[in-house]
């Protein structure tokens, strides 16, 4: 906000002017005896903007005195400053060290109070902060870019009154998007009983352990890998789908590579309609497995390595029937057990996927079922794109809640308060006598 543009009262900083910025450190990995100790240590991924009362990953005392790490006090603030999370928060609610991705600022007898301010100011710039960490090869802000980022503080009193107005306001957006989110997830258990329901019979009234069994290899005319050929953006060369195509469950050609083929290589290769993708190595165990149907979109386009192609004999089964097959949650569950490695990348080969047994019924019952199950889906789909659209919506409103509040529009200012900048004054002189206090204290002579 422009200096005259603030209402009465206010004030212009930064967040160097609110107090000590520190960072802390990673001890070393290749010494056992600095991990697994009873000191918490606080990692970017722990900073869920709220409170951190415990954290999965410790070290010891001597890790803190032979690396950069430093043990912060309860009511620290802590910032993201690197990768995905850049601009979470955390408050801590027990003493705990970070690592060197994770800025703080610490707590004094001057600045404590404004911390809450302060927290949900920075809720309201992590976009800005977001969008100042792009540009490397991870996208990060330095402690020196945050402390220079500028601040419109209020007088103290009318902090307490924002903040009041905040969490009240944000109390009851909590409670609707936690039912929103409550519908979510029982669309998404909803559509699992509806697969389960499909590949059973059930959904048709139907005893499916009466129809007769099949593994899948004996349905297949082919079942082939994708090419390992280096993939590029160049629309004048053939499409080749990739992961990120089909991990949605469904063809998205919205992220297309292209590369050269012989007319022999395409051939091998070539796509048609209601050839099956499935996806056979990923580092996320939840995406081995996944198919997706080929439409008549990506008729002709080729498929990359980490993808098997089955092309099935529709005289016994129905693409689409195969495809809710792979979706089912029984089979998920067998293919995701399956898959699961220790290296750390989950696979699953040509032989395993021809070795997986499924029940078929007639043609006419998988026609039965597919346009039962589009109906069900359709209407699941509109209701988590509802859902999806109102948590937007409430993301939203948040963000003009914060911009009221920090433009000083969403409580009414009071002449009576004190000025902003008598606690700025407070704020630096705290930190001078700190600063001259820490100076003259005899320093520690190291161990012979």
């Amino acid at each position: 906000m422009e200096k005259s543009t603030l209402p009465s009262g206010w004030t212009e900083a930064t967040l160097a002017h609110l107090g000590k910025w520190t960072s802390g450190g990673t001890p070393s990995k290749k010494m056992d005896d600095y991990h697994s100790g009873d000191i918490s240590w606080v990692l970017t991924g722990d900073l869920e903007d709220g409170i951190i009362k415990h954290t999965p990953n410790k070290i010891t005392q001597k890790g803190v005195d032979n690396s950069s790490a430093k043990i912060f006090p309860i009511g620290t603030l802590l910032v993201a400053m690197y990768g995905a999370t850049i601009g979470k928060l955390g408050v801590l609610g027990i003493e705990a060290a970070t690592n060197q991705a994770c800025a703080a600022l610490i707590p004094n007898s001057a600045n404590q109070d404004i911390f809450r301010y302060v927290f949900y100011y920075l809720l309201f710039a992590r976009k800005n902060l977001k969008e100042m960490g792009q540009g490397g090869a991870q996208p990060n802000i330095s402690q020196t870019l945050l402390k220079e980022y500028p601040i419109s503080i209020a007088p103290l009193n009318e902090q307490k009154r924002i903040v009041d107005k905040i969490e009240l306001l944000f109390s009851d957006m909590d409670k609707g998007e936690a039912l929103l989110k409550q519908v979510q997830k029982q669309l998404s258990t909803y559509r699992k009983s509806v697969l389960k329901a499909a590949i059973t019979g059930e959904l048709i009234g139907k005893d499916g352990t009466l129809w007769p069994e099949y593994n899948i290899g004996r349905l297949l005319s082919d079942i082939r890998y994708g090419t390992a050929k280096k993939c590029f953006f160049d629309p004048s060369k053939t499409p080749v789908l990739r992961i990120p195509n089909v991990a949605g469950g469904k063809i998205d050609l919205s992220d297309l590579k292209h590369t050269d083929f012989t007319e022999a290589e395409l051939a091998k290769l070539r796509l048609e309609a209601g050839d099956l993708l499935i996806v056979r190595s990923n580092g996320s165990v939840s995406l081995v497995g996944l198919s997706a149907m080929v439409t008549s979109h990506a008729v002709g386009y080729a498929y990359a390595g980490y993808l098997i192609r089955l092309r099935l004999n529709q005289s016994i089964i129905l693409p689409e029937f195969l495809n809710l097959f792979f979706h089912s949650p029984f089979v998920r569950n067998k293919i995701e057990l399956q898959a699961r490695s220790t290296s750390g990348v989950h696979n699953i080969n040509s032989d395993e996927i021809k070795a997986l047994t499924l029940r078929v019924p007639s043609i006419g019952e998988q026609e039965e079922i597919i346009d039962k199950v589009n109906a069900v889906f359709s209407q699941i789909d509109a209701l988590e794109n509802w859902c999806a659209a109102e948590l937007i919506r409430s993301a939203t409103l948040r963000q003009s809640i914060l911009k009221s509040a920090f433009s000083g529009k969403l409580v009414p200012q009071d002449p009576a308060d004190e000025p902003a900048s008598a606690l700025l004054a407070r704020i630096q002189s705290a930190r001078v006598a700190e600063t001259a206090t820490r100076d003259h204290k005899p320093k520690k002579s190291k161990a012979a």
